[in-house]
């Protein structure tokens, strides 16, 4: 099936969000750059850069990008059929 299937179909992952490989590729708001060496838990990536993350592969992809994991860049000022993007917001519990 060659195109993007309706949200919520899938399993939840460890953040409890819904088809996050595969699905579409992710934009993020992260730049595009290299890591820190060290090891990081949720990097952010490079601020002040055009080169925006995506991640997850989509339909269009093989099981190698359908991972979050994977990432690669487009232009923020691209747009494209297998590209989507997720609102997320941080609850903190008191």
């Amino acid at each position: 099936d060659w195109k993007a299937h309706p949200a919520d179909k899938k399993t939840a992952n460890a953040w409890e969000l819904y088809d996050m490989s595969g699905n579409v590729w992710k934009w993020c708001w992260d730049g595009y750059g290299p890591y820190e060496p060290l090891f990081q838990q949720d990097p952010i990536g490079v601020e002040g850069i055009h080169k925006r993350v995506r991640r997850g592969g989509s339909w269009g992809g093989d099981s190698k990008t359908a991972r979050a994991t994977f990432r690669n860049w487009m232009n923020s000022s691209s747009s494209a059929g297998n590209v989507g993007f997720r609102l997320c917001r941080t609850i903190f519990k008191v």
